[in-house]
This record gives structure tokens, C-alpha cells and sequence, in this order.
């Protein structure tokens, strides 16, 4: 089982940087924009063992509870990602 302590953090500038790294591994990346969890990257391989299928799968719920004690919705999270998204892209030009 995956720990929130276990799961490696980058920020969304670095994971973008160096995403081909991160594709090619198993392990999930929580990606932070100014220091706060903004969303969590989970690779699928083919050839993921059944136990860490099962680990992925009991972080995804992990992650719904932890949505629902905060009372966030995935659509929620999803609008604010994509309008801190855009806000960046005007920012840059």
C-alpha cells in the first residue's frame, strides 16, 4: 500500500519539464503549485503486478475520501485546475 509520505511531490513547472521521466516510471507523483497538492499523476503500465494495481487502487480511494473531507468534488477540482491553468497561459503570454 502507497503512503501519502511515500508519494514523491513535484511542482507542476518540473513535472511538465520532465515528464517522459515520470511516464516511464510506476510510482504516482503528487504535482504542487505553490506548495499545495493541485492534482496527482498515476501511470498504468501493462505489466503492473496485481498488488500494485491494488496499491493504485486504494490511493484512487484514498483520494476520494480525502476530496470528500473537504468537501471538493473531482469537478470542482478539475474547473479550479483548468482556471489556475488558463491564468498561467495569460500570465505567459
Amino acid at each position: 500500500m502507497i503512503t501519502q509520505t511515500e508519494i514523491q511531490k513535484t511542482d507542476v513547472s518540473e513535472f511538465q519539464a520532465h515528464l517522459q521521466e515520470y511516464v516511464s516510471k510506476s510510482a504516482p507523483v503528487a504535482i504542487t503549485r505553490q506548495g499545495k497538492i493541485v492534482g496527482y499523476f498515476l501511470p498504468i503500465h501493462h505489466h503492473l503486478e496485481k498488488a500494485k494495481i491494488e496499491s493504485l487502487k486504494c490511493a484512487a480511494l484514498k483520494l476520494d475520501k480525502l476530496l470528500a473531507s473537504h468537501g471538493v468534488t473531482e469537478e470542482e477540482l478539475l474547473v479550479d485546475y483548468l482556471a489556475e491553468r488558463a491564468e498561467q497561459k495569460q500570465k505567459n503570454g
